[in-house]
């Protein structure tokens, strides 16, 4: 990596952090379920670029609900019932996060895991955690080919969705 590629990397880990920072922010401004995850989607899309995203929440019942999802930058669904994919299942049963992309995608058939459909190139998933409880998962997906989430896009989604968790039991608190 040359010098001015590693600068322009720094520079844009700094502005990450400072994203972050007013993620966090955002989020304890406001008790509103939606708000926050109108606010979460917003600054998600300003971190890591994706071509879809959805948020699923688990309800007071046990069941599990789409509570946002955004599809090439048009909101589609607020608040529908939610049938976990696969990948998704894996990411709320082991309270980890998959970063599946064509190079480690082997990792799904070796797991008898199914990818959604239509099938993504990059798949990146996290779990929203109320201590150690998954209540949530949050899913980011790329269906061109060669456009993988790094690892650092991993940490920041990991870091959104500490924030996320906390955001949405106080809003389910209030």
């Amino acid at each position: 990596m040359c010098s001015s590629d590693l600068h322009y990397f720094l520079i844009r880990q700094l502005e990450q952090f400072a994203q972050l920072n007013a993620v966090g922010i955002s989020l304890r401004e406001t008790l509103d379920l939606q708000k926050v995850l109108d606010q979460t989607y917003q600054q998600v899309s300003r971190l890591i670029r994706s071509d879809h995203f959805y948020i699923a929440l688990q309800n007071e019942d046990d069941n599990w609900e789409q509570s946002i999802l955004v599809h090439h930058d048009r909101q589609i669904t607020v608040n529908g019932s939610f049938q976990a994919d696969d990948f998704s299942s894996w990411v709320i049963k082991n309270g980890r996060a998959l970063n599946l992309d064509q190079e480690n995608m082997h990792f799904a058939g070796r797991h008898h895991l199914m990818p959604p459909e239509p099938r993504p190139a990059a798949w990146l998933g996290v779990p929203l955690k109320t201590g150690d409880v998954v209540t949530g998962v949050m899913v980011l997906q790329r269906y061109k080919s060669g456009q993988s989430f790094s690892p650092w896009s991993q940490e920041v989604l990991l870091a959104i969705a500490g924030q996320v968790g906390a955001a949405v039991q106080n809003a389910h608190l209030d």
